[in-house]
């Protein structure tokens, strides 16, 4: 495999990392070898394929192991593990930071605790976020992953677990709304007191007793 950059808009990061995603591509016998023209025109379109590609190609992986639901979930969690540590975030989202730093700490806290496309895709995360936060760019990862099983996803918060009951009857109500499946990704906040906020996409509906308490006081301050 070749990559031909004359203009350096891939850094060797990049490179690095679209030759290790080609090589887990299964090419047909036919083709010999794969060479990469980059060009500076539309440069930020041609990032956003080189990313895509490389999340395409991890994720077609855990998806022929039966474990692409495995992968949204840890990537998930971990993302809202970091995003509950100041620390942690601090750490990983200090963008003067050492990106192999921060690649390998985030390795260390994920490896042998999840599978290897999960800590691939969260290392590629820190490695080359192209001026994203973490936690922006790990959910574009998953808005990747729900494109390829043609389903939305629903980051619900909620101070309490739902019941399987309560799971199934949320998920079946949301499909009929969207046409399409909707994966339910479960936040727990004692914050929200009681009631559910269901946000998908840009859509958000706020039904927690935090969201009333808080309208109230505003009646009541104006």
């Amino acid at each position: 495999m070749g990559v031909t950059d004359r203009a350096g808009v891939l850094s060797s990061g990049d490179q690095d990392l679209l030759r290790a995603e080609t090589a887990r591509i299964a090419f047909p016998p036919q083709v010999e070898r794969v060479e990469y023209l980059v060009f500076d025109d539309d440069g930020d379109n041609l990032n956003d394929t080189v990313e895509r590609f490389a999340v395409e190609a991890c994720l077609k992986g855990a998806e022929d192991a039966g474990a692409i639901d495995q992968v949204e979930d840890e990537l998930f969690r971990f993302e809202r593990v970091v995003a509950g540590n100041p620390e942690l975030r601090d750490a990983i989202g200090n963008r003067s930071g050492d990106a192999a730093g921060k690649a390998d700490l985030v390795a260390g806290l994920l490896q042998g605790k999840a599978r290897p496309e999960t800590v691939r895709l969260a290392r590629q995360s820190v490695l080359a976020p192209r001026g994203r936060r973490f936690d922006r760019t790990l959910e574009e990862y998953l808005d990747i992953a729900a494109e390829r099983r043609q389903q939305l996803t629903a980051v619900v918060t909620t101070a309490v677990d739902l019941t399987q009951e309560q799971h199934a009857r949320l998920a079946g109500a949301l499909q009929q709304i969207y046409s399409k499946p909707v994966q339910l990704q479960i936040v727990h906040d004692e914050d929200v007191i009681g009631g559910i906020r269901v946000q998908i996409g840009d859509e958000v509906v706020d039904g927690t007793v935090l969201r009333r308490l808080d309208e109230a006081k505003r009646h009541l301050a104006g």
